[in-house]
């Protein structure tokens, strides 16, 4: 369902889709969609938050004897993507991209990016050897 309201935002925009239309897309009604999500632009946040838990896992994977950009190189053979992972990495950068002109967009992006930021705190204070409350 997430997917299919990615889809429907960047090829009709998000004015132009309804949760109806997201609710037909999927195969579901549209009363299940209500039920699950506070409105539609908040359908996008599974592919979202699915994005942040894939870079979250690779920040968390990241050996201290590496630098990032020696890391990031080695992750990707490590840990490749399946043509799903690419085109819901592809879609939650359109959403991105949406999101900078759409404030209810924005909203579900930054509340997916706000428990990300969170689950970096540990990751980075442990770089710098700094307590998490320090950054």
């Amino acid at each position: 369902m997430s997917r299919h309201a990615c889809d429907l935002f960047w090829d009709k925009g998000v004015a132009g889709t309804s949760g109806d239309d997201i609710a037909a897309a999927a195969g579901l009604s549209t009363r299940t969609i209500w039920r699950y999500f506070r409105c539609k632009e908040s359908c996008v946040e599974p592919v979202l938050a699915k994005s942040a838990d894939r870079f979250l896992a690779t920040m968390n994977r990241w050996p201290a004897e590496l630098a990032l950009s020696e890391h990031l190189a080695a992750d990707v053979v490590a840990f490749p993507l399946s043509p799903q992972d690419i085109e819901d990495e592809r879609s939650a950068m359109r959403i991105a991209t949406l999101s900078v002109s759409d404030p209810a967009l924005r909203t579900s992006y930054l509340m997916v990016h706000d428990a990300m930021e969170k689950g970096l705190i540990p990751v980075l204070a442990n770089r710098l050897n700094l307590a998490e409350t320090d950054l």
